[in-house]
């Protein structure tokens, strides 16, 4: 490393003299310059984070949102009161399937009676 020498203002008749400091040499010490690249650095990862989200958000929003497609009962406005709709009438529809398994069962009994299979 060279070193340049400065003058020390002294008394007069005795000569000093000491080595320039880095802040002497460019303004500004090695400790200064190393913050101001960490903060420009981390501003540049800041900005670049928020337009990613930016963009992520602008064509989040541009896109058709994808909604169920509840079958459309006539005088019903409302999805979920055409869901419940829907709901209640396979209940009924089981319903009516056990009662006909029974009647299935009872045929089965009577055709054994009378000497089916």
């Amino acid at each position: 490393m060279t070193r340049s020498v400065v003058a020390d203002p002294a008394p007069p008749g005795v000569a000093s003299i000491r080595p320039q400091s880095n802040r002497a040499r460019n303004g500004r010490t090695r400790e200064e310059t190393t913050v101001a690249h960490r903060t420009i650095a981390r501003m540049t990862m800041i900005g670049m984070l928020l337009a990613g989200f930016t963009l992520g958000y602008v064509c989040g929003v541009s896109t058709p949102r994808a909604s169920a497609q509840l079958p459309q009962v006539p005088g019903m406005s409302n999805p979920l009161a055409a869901a419940g709709q829907m709901g209640s009438s396979l209940t009924e529809m089981e319903q009516h399937v056990s009662g006909l398994q029974k009647n299935l069962d009872a045929l089965k009994k009577i055709q054994s009676l009378l000497g089916g299979k």
